[in-house]
């Protein structure tokens, strides 16, 4: 019995009441869940997690909803009992597991959960977290922690000690460059060990009438075994100078004034950097480094500014010149590989025909003095520079004492007086194909004897009488 006799006449607030606890779902008075068909509780238990939360939070949230119209009905509104599912969605046990297994599965699941409820699932969570130890079978020791990363915009310098003697040495010649080469990392433990032992001088103080001692820097330079004219100043690849950069950056801040504001500082930076964030600058490195001196010397004989106009002018044209003479090295290269071709071929004929008179043979093997290693026949290859046999002009050794008529830069033959580089096509071939008057059309370069400099023969040709050594 509702205790309502007759439903014409208004509701007594009793009544009211009495239907609003009816459609209550009060722990104590839930909704039976047969109330819920099979079918809709077969579909919501085939949901996933999140879209299972998020369905219950729909429902529980109208049921908030129709509960205050309950109470609003007391007041004399219409009656909305709520869902009888809402006694239904729930969360199996391995579903809540799950929760608390994945960090971010809980974490898109919050909006939807009750407080007291992602308190209970956070708990457990932090539970099963492994705690610190030193025992070796903890993984998590062996990760490097993750952090985020942020754009490189500057030089960092490396936080290094400069010895005070060094700093007082390099400040004595403020129209010179300091040598780049001390600022490496490795130069600097060798300048702090060998310290004591480096030679000092007497030398007229720059601020006072006053003498002032400082280190002998050809005596440092020596301890680190490095030449003063050396244009790499003693840096052989573009990794250790750039190291070396971001020593001398350090040191700049350091003796100036200002630090890092101040004027020598900033014109060290500007400069390093630019050289530092060329994406080629591992490839032109033995062509850029004598012109990055040279700039860096200008700064401390002029004090101009730093001019990136200017700095990518003197790129470009060092750019030029070194995509020359890396497209002659490969013309070289080309050239050895036709030459010893060309000497296999020659050397083969010659053991087809044992009998053959010397005097019919090619011009290129009557030679009119000794080229070398002699003539043994299972060399290859001559050199056009030194008439040795056995390696090439591109490989001919820097350090071999014997001089050479012409002049061997970069692995290029070049004319002694004219500056000109030498034709290696007309010194190994004299003629090719289409050539006229022995030079090739589509060269530049001097064509003439890489022995002697006279034009009416080539090196290779043998009939060459000046030996190379005999220099010019």
């Amino acid at each position: 019995m509702t205790g309502i006799e007759n439903p014409a006449q208004p509701l007594t607030i009793q009544q009211k009441e009495f239907l609003v606890k009816k459609n209550s779902l009060s722990n104590n008075e839930r909704q039976p869940r047969t109330c819920v068909s099979d079918l809709v509780i077969t579909l919501f238990s085939k949901l996933a997690i999140i879209p299972k939360i998020k369905k219950i939070h729909d429902i529980k949230a109208k049921n908030e909803e129709r509960r205050m119209k309950d109470i609003a009905f007391l007041q004399g509104d219409s009656l909305d009992p709520a869902s009888p599912q809402a006694s239904v969605w729930d969360l199996s046990t391995d579903e809540l597991q799950e929760l608390v297994d994945s960090k971010d599965m809980l974490e898109e699941a919050r909006p939807y959960l009750e407080g007291k409820v992602y308190k209970e699932l956070l708990e457990m969570q932090k539970k099963l977290e492994p705690k610190a130890s030193s025992d070796e079978s903890d993984k998590s020791r062996l990760y490097a922690p993750d952090f985020e990363e942020i754009e490189y915009t500057s030089m960092d310098s490396p936080d290094i000690e400069f010895p005070t003697d060094l700093i007082v040495s390099l400040n004595h010649n403020p129209k010179k460059s300091p040598y780049l080469g001390i600022f490496h990392p490795e130069s600097l433990r060798i300048i702090v060990r060998e310290l004591a032992s480096i030679k000092t001088k007497k030398v007229a103080s720059l601020r006072s009438d006053k003498k002032t001692t400082i280190l002998d820097l050809d005596d440092l330079l020596g301890k680190l075994k490095v030449k003063t004219d050396d244009p790499f100043e003693g840096l052989p690849d573009a990794y250790d100078c750039i190291e070396a950069m971001e020593g001398l950056c350090r040191f700049e801040s350091i003796r100036d004034s200002k630090g890092e504001k101040g004027i020598h500082y900033k014109f060290m930076h500007a400069h390093c950097l630019y050289f530092k964030n060329k994406p080629d600058s591992k490839k032109y490195y033995k062509w850029w480094k004598p012109v990055e001196l040279e700039l860096r010397q200008r700064r401390f004989e002029s004090m101009v500014k730093f001019s990136r106009p200017a700095y990518d002018d003197q790129w470009i044209l060092m750019q030029a010149k070194a995509d020359a003479e890396m497209a002659s090295e490969s013309k070289w290269a080309e050239l050895e590989l036709r030459m010893a071709r060309h000497c296999e071929e020659d050397v083969r004929k010659r053991k087809s025909y044992p009998n053959r008179d010397d005097d019919s043979r090619d011009s290129r093997f009557r030679r009119p003095f000794q080229s070398g290693n002699g003539g043994n026949s299972s060399s290859d290859l001559y050199c056009i520079a030194c008439s040795r046999r056995g390696h090439s002009a591109k490989t001919h050794s820097t350090s071999d004492p014997s001089p050479l008529w012409v002049s061997l830069k970069h692995k290029i033959l070049y004319h002694p007086v004219s500056q000109k580089p030498l034709c290696g096509r007309f010194n190994i071939f004299s003629t090719s194909k289409g050539d006229r008057d022995g030079k090739c059309t589509d060269c530049n370069s001097e064509h003439v004897c890489s022995f002697c400099g006279k034009s009416d023969h080539h090196a290779l040709g043998w009939k060459c009488r000046q030996k190379p050594y005999e220099r010019r």
